[in-house]
């Protein structure tokens, strides 16, 4: 079975940036996306009630060349200012044509 190698991008920010990532991530190539609300602890602490917002995690599959423009992306415009993190994990997946 044939595989291409491709990077799973996961972000975990404030909700009320969903709107503006999923923008992002469809200007600059990526063909779809998942979104999840999550809970969890950081630097940033815990949010202490809904009134706060909620975190989402969104991910995408795509190529490195497309991965890489996410996360500079999301580095330049949301990570000094927003509470939010981002990580790249290389992957092995099949329909190779579905990533660019």
């Amino acid at each position: 079975m044939k595989s291409q190698d491709v990077f799973l991008v996961s972000l975990v920010a404030e909700s009320v940036l969903e709107e503006k990532i999923i923008a992002e991530l469809i200007g600059l190539g990526a063909k779809g996306y998942t979104t999840y609300e999550v809970r969890g602890y950081g630097s940033r602490g815990a949010r202490s009630s809904d009134v706060d917002g909620k975190n989402i995690k969104i991910e995408v599959i795509a190529s490195k060349k497309i991965a890489d423009l996410i996360m500079s992306t999301c580095k330049e415009k949301y990570f000094d200012s927003y509470g939010m993190v981002g990580w790249l994990t290389k992957i092995d997946v099949l329909r190779e044509s579905k990533f660019p």
